[in-house]
């Protein structure tokens, strides 16, 4: 079974990580560009919340039995795949999780 209290945690994180990263959102493309703090701060902010949007669906495919994914992405592939996300929730998230690949790829 799933640890709800554990995937609690984690979505409180993630409400926390959303709220710090919306401080940022009247930041002009410009600015982003143009300010390395601010580009490190909301990279890093959302590297987080995919690494533990992977880390739920981790928890989720172990306790499904599920098969194995094979990339951050594919967790998101596979829990679409068994009906726990939609087809347009499965295309974002999967998205989002070859970014978080290229970002560990060119570590």
């Amino acid at each position: 079974m799933v640890d709800v209290a554990l995937v609690l945690r984690k979505l409180a994180s993630l409400d926390d990580y959303r709220k710090q990263v919306s401080e940022f959102s009247s930041v002009t493309v410009d600015d982003y560009q143009r300010d390395w703090k601010v580009q490190r701060i909301v990279e890093r902010t959302l590297q987080m919340m995919i690494e533990t949007c992977a880390d739920i669906a981790g928890h989720v495919i172990s306790d499904g039995a599920l098969r194995t994914p094979e990339t951050y992405a594919d967790n998101f592939r596979v829990l679409g795949e068994n009906g726990v996300l939609t087809a347009e929730q499965t295309a974002v998230m999967v998205e989002d999780g070859q970014i978080q690949e290229c970002r560990c790829a060119s570590v």
